[in-house]
């Protein structure tokens, strides 16, 4: 659109155990490429961080980037758009259970998995773990079908929906984390609460848009945010504690606390 408007790129660590922000790191707009996140994590001093990407940061490029990556300190998960050609769904194909390495509880859920490693091209040897949802297969198909029966101008067919029907309720993610399929798929459910946090960011503390005229305005402005983002999940942490969720929001106690002045 012709935009040249100044643009930073937000970089945050969060904490899963902490449940809350950790570290943050401003990236000029014009840098977009996984060393940015390989030297956010080095200067946090992190040992143990994961990348939880979505299926637009999958390439070769960033793969092999982080591969490069010596030290090891920071580990990816990457999901795969299901129309990849790294994903072998022959197991899924073949309609029994039996050739899946076992399956996993998630929040009431069964979710059935295997895995396999790349056997040729620039990624020979990378892990692949595919996981079967058939609650999401189920709503996958009914939506599907739905479309297709009340939408004359819907590009669905039974033929496609044939050809598809295997990929349904899939997810396939790329890894170098070496941990059972259960860990990583908790991990990257995790992925809710980074987004959470994002949302949070721009729409309660209204901090995506600024306008500070230097780097330096730039860096207190985003440095006192970052705080009232620690605050906020501290005042959550507190009512989640003290079982008030269910009356209150974090929000709420905000406005509540704005309109409290000291003369």
């Amino acid at each position: 659109k012709k935009d040249f408007s100044s643009q930073i790129h937000m970089a945050f660590l969060f904490s899963l155990d902490q449940h809350m922000p950790s570290f943050f790191r401003m990236v000029p707009g014009s840098i977009r490429d996984v060393s940015s996140l390989v030297l956010t994590v080095k200067e946090a001093g992190v040992k143990n961080a994961v990348l939880i990407g979505d299926k637009g940061f999958f390439s070769e490029d960033n793969v092999l980037g982080l591969h490069k990556e010596k030290e090891k300190n920071l580990h990816y998960i990457l999901p795969l758009k299901r129309n990849s050609s790294l994903i072998d769904y022959k197991r899924i194909r073949q309609g029994s259970r039996t050739s899946f390495d076992g399956y996993l509880r998630f929040e009431k859920r069964i979710v059935w998995h295997y895995s396999y490693h790349v056997k040729q091209g620039a990624l020979k040897g990378k892990r692949i773990v595919v996981f079967l949802d058939e609650r999401l297969k189920t709503e996958e198909e009914k939506d599907y079908i739905t479309r297709m029966e009340d939408s004359d101008k819907s590009n669905n067919t039974i033929e496609s929906f044939y050809e598809l029907q295997h990929r349904m309720g899939t997810i396939a993610v790329i890894t170098d984390l070496n941990d059972d399929a259960g860990k990583i798929y908790t991990i990257l459910k995790s992925r809710q609460e980074i987004e959470t946090m994002f949302d949070i960011f721009k729409n309660v503390l209204d901090a995506d848009r600024t306008y500070m005229r230097d780097d330096r305005q730039m860096e207190g402005w985003m440095f006192i945010n970052f705080l009232a983002l620690v605050f906020y999940y501290r005042v959550y942490k507190l009512l989640s504690d003290n079982n008030l969720l269910k009356k209150y929001s974090p929000k709420d106690v905000l406005i509540h606390l704005s309109r409290v002045k000291k003369l």
